[in-house]
């Protein structure tokens, strides 16, 4: 566990970057209600050298196409907005419902990989432009 310390350096060093660079986690949040489902973003893997595509939603919201939406809405912001080149998606080996989201906003399946010690499948969407 970090102490109070670590975890300012970790917000200020790691990050706030990520915000003032246009990437970052954003609230999901539902139009009719408001209530807050989860989040997702881009982020800066510096050990990986590349944009992470991550998305987390409340077990509530799973399989109405909240994440599908939100991802696809990212993608689309990161290459339009931010010009980056490529983005990679990674979900756990049985988590098929993330698999298919990243296979329904058009990510292509690039290899199964190892991630804290866990199998990950691995996707990638390159800008076309």
């Amino acid at each position: 566990m970090e102490s109070e310390g670590e975890a300012l350096q970790i917000l200020t060093n790691i990050i706030l970057p990520q915000y003032q660079a246009g990437l970052g986690r954003w609230a999901i949040h539902t139009k009719d209600t408001d209530e807050f489902i989860g989040w997702c973003g881009l982020k800066y893997l510096k050990e990986e050298d590349e944009i992470d595509l991550g998305y987390r939603l409340h077990q509530s919201a799973w399989g109405i196409g909240f994440a599908t939406e939100a991802a696809k809405y990212t993608v689309a912001y990161g290459f339009n907005q931010l010009n980056l080149h490529e983005i990679v998606g990674k979900a756990h080996i049985e988590n098929i419902g993330s698999i298919n989201v990243l296979q329904k906003i058009g990510m292509q399946y690039i290899k199964e990989a190892i991630e804290n010690n866990e199998r990950v499948k691995v996707f990638i969407a390159v800008n076309s432009l």
